[in-house]
């Protein structure tokens, strides 16, 4: 989860926790026209979506930067396209928790 403000040309770390006995894949999606992978080109990536893969019981940091052009907006960051696989095949469920909204300072 995140939420928080940011200056323009800072970092954003969105926190992504498994508290579950599932391996989850999805991805971690945002606005591209106020938000940019800080982690450089991440396979499997496109604008504005930024692929995962958490065993059980793992955690990810994503670090994303404020565009210098998002001065004064509010966007948000989402979890999306999640899927879980259990340690015997079956496919549970799955529920996200938390928010992620982003106030970036204006000028």
């Amino acid at each position: 989860s995140t939420s928080g403000k940011a200056e323009p040309g800072g970092s954003v770390a969105v926190t992504l926790q498994n508290r579950s006995a599932a391996t989850l894949q999805g991805e971690l999606g945002y606005d591209p026209q106020w938000l940019e992978s800080a982690q450089g080109e991440v396979p499997g990536s496109a604008p504005g979506r930024l692929p995962f893969a958490l065993a059980p019981g793992g955690e990810h940091v994503f670090l994303l930067r404020v565009r210098p052009g998002a001065a004064g907006q509010a966007t948000t960051v989402n979890v999306a396209a999640v899927s879980a696989s259990g340690p015997d095949g079956q496919a549970p469920s799955v529920r996200v928790e938390g928010d992620g909204n982003v106030s970036v300072a204006g000028p």
